[in-house]
């Protein structure tokens, strides 16, 4: 049998390390402030970041015994999580020094890359439950989505985002803005007139995602920062429904250029 942690990672970390407990009853209370090259990931996959019960979580090093004597102890105890109840409590001062993975899919390998600002309490018992509390202010970090299985985009989360953990992580309020910038886009391809016909721009788009981590809800948007207000409301016009502005935005993902439109149809359909 396996032993499954939600999260993993490889900190490097200044604070206090409090360790109670022995082979049966074990608790570990941590404070800390992460420091450069920080990753903590979390991931309710069982498969990721799995321990298998054979190996330690916490192996102790028995220095008092002579190891080549028959009679000493095994060189080394390993406390089994099986065996042993064990909690983990984190105080964790999180910072752009650090970033926090949360791990969306193993399959497509979508996830979040956070980086930002606020402590994080996190409780772990291995036969209960992980709790995390905190408001995680973000100054940035990336979004690698798949979609439709085919696109694989990364997305940079803009600054102001933020996570609200109140307890179970499933059920952390999300805030979240990402955009995707296609470089080069040729206006042309909207087919609305000779003023945008010989012209390129940036396009940004943009994943809005409210809503929990376990149930996210997700908006597409899209921003033309490079036009002035009028070009921009003759797009918004034909651009009219959420249909047309995420045929638009997956076009861009996937092609990096507009949808075009054919009016002829368009027309002969609104005379049917």
């Amino acid at each position: 049998k396996q032993h499954n942690m939600p999260f993993y990672g490889t900190v490097f970390a200044n604070g206090n390390v409090n360790l109670n407990g022995g082979l049966r009853h074990l608790t570990l209370n941590i404070d800390a402030t992460p420091t450069n090259n920080s990753l903590i990931v979390y991931t309710e996959n069982n498969g990721i970041g799995t321990h298998n019960s054979n190996d330690g979580v916490i192996n102790y090093r028995n220095v008092s015994q002579d190891s080549n004597s028959e009679y000493s102890l095994p060189l080394l105890t390993k406390i089994n999580a099986p065996q042993t109840d064990m909690r983990f409590r984190f105080n964790i001062n999180m910072n752009p020094s650090a970033t926090l993975r949360v791990l969306m899919d193993e399959v497509s390998g979508d996830h979040l890359n956070l980086i930002g600002n606020g402590t994080l309490v996190a409780d772990y018992y291995n036969k209960g439950s992980f709790q995390l509390c905190g408001n995680y202010e973000l100054t940035g970090g990336s979004y690698q989505m798949s979609i439709q299985d085919v696109l694989k985009k990364n997305f940079d989360i803009q600054s102001g985002s933020a996570i609200i953990f109140g307890g179970d992580p499933d059920y952390a309020q999300l805030a979240l803005k990402a955009v995707y910038t296609v470089p080069s886009a040729s206006l042309a391809d909207l087919n609305i007139g000779d003023s945008f016909s010989e012209r390129t721009i940036k396009a940004d788009c943009i994943l809005n995602i409210g809503g929990t981590a376990a149930s996210p809800n997700v908006s597409f948007d899209l921003d033309l920062p490079n036009i002035n207000d009028d070009e921009k409301q003759m797009v918004r016009k034909l651009i009219a429904t959420e249909e047309d502005l995420n045929m638009q935005v997956i076009h861009l993902l996937g092609l990096g250029r507009f949808y075009t439109y054919d009016y002829s149809l368009t027309e002969s359909y609104n005379k049917q």
